[in-house]
């Protein structure tokens, strides 16, 4: 009765605004109230979709003409502030973040036959420094290494994240043609994955034994964490078809990782 009385009492007026507030459209778990929106990868997304053919690889040499796309979107990564975004429009930002980031540092040092090459010791000895040079990011100077194990790996603990950024190399997971997005992340990532795994130029599943990248070993603790060994997490990323003619168990081997350039073949050669 005191709930009927309560309703008799207000005013039209108090009615729409209390049904106002009550309707406020579907709500997105993860985005807390006042969120800004989302980062627009857009400029990447066009950059990517310009250099980048259907085997991951990169015209550098185009990039290399005119980089000032890159350029501008490197220079809006540095002054985003991704802390109040969702959960996934984060996780697309640092992802598409470490891919551009990746891209813009074999650009200051092209023409490149490997990322490695880049601060040799005596011209010989890898030093990775690629991996460890300060860039501006979200407003802060970051590594791409601590992109990667920092941020991605420490903070959003989802192995399908190494076959989404790209190391600039023949043997790293392929190189996507389209920018990652919040809206889209799962079904980006859980492509991301299926297609690295099915790649027979960085997997060789029917093989005996199996011939899986050095990724799968480099980070075996982080496929663990979702399944009770690596080749278990691989057999649960393929279709059923394939996964049955696969052996429950396997004791894979590690293929070579080519750190060559996945530059384009029709691009001069350094």
């Amino acid at each position: 009765m005191r709930g009927t009385r309560r309703s008799q009492d207000m005013t039209p007026a108090s009615l729409f605004l209390l049904a106002l507030a009550l309707w406020s459209g579907p709500v997105h778990p993860d985005v807390p109230p006042g969120s800004p929106p989302a980062f627009d990868h857009g400029p990447w997304d066009a950059i990517l979709a310009g250099v980048v053919d259907g085997s991951g690889n990169v015209d550098y040499a185009a990039l290399a003409e005119n980089r000032r796309p890159l350029d501008a979107y490197l220079t809006a990564l540095a002054v985003a502030e991704p802390g109040d975004w969702s959960r996934a429009d984060r996780m697309a930002f640092w992802i598409n973040a470490y891919n551009a980031v990746m891209v813009g540092a074999v650009l200051d040092r092209w023409p490149l036959d490997s990322v490695l090459d880049a601060g040799r010791i005596l011209g010989v000895i890898p030093t990775g420094s690629i991996f460890r040079e300060k860039h501006r990011v979200a407003g802060a100077d970051r590594s791409l290494d601590d992109i990667e194990h920092g941020i991605l790996r420490g903070r959003f603990h989802d192995p399908r994240i190494h076959a989404a950024v790209n190391c600039a190399s023949r043997s790293c997971p392929r190189l996507g043609s389209r920018a990652y997005t919040g809206a889209d992340l799962d079904r980006q990532l859980d492509a991301a994955m299926t297609g690295f795994i099915l790649d027979e130029t960085r997997n060789r599943l029917r093989s005996d034994p199996p011939g899986l990248s050095a990724i799968f070993k480099w980070y075996a603790e982080d496929f663990e964490a979702e399944s009770p060994s690596v080749w278990a997490y691989i057999r649960a990323h393929v279709s059923e078809e394939l996964r049955n003619q696969l052996p429950a168990q396997a004791n894979p081997r590690h293929l070579p990782y080519d750190w060559g350039l996945n530059r384009q073949k029709n691009g001069p050669t350094p």
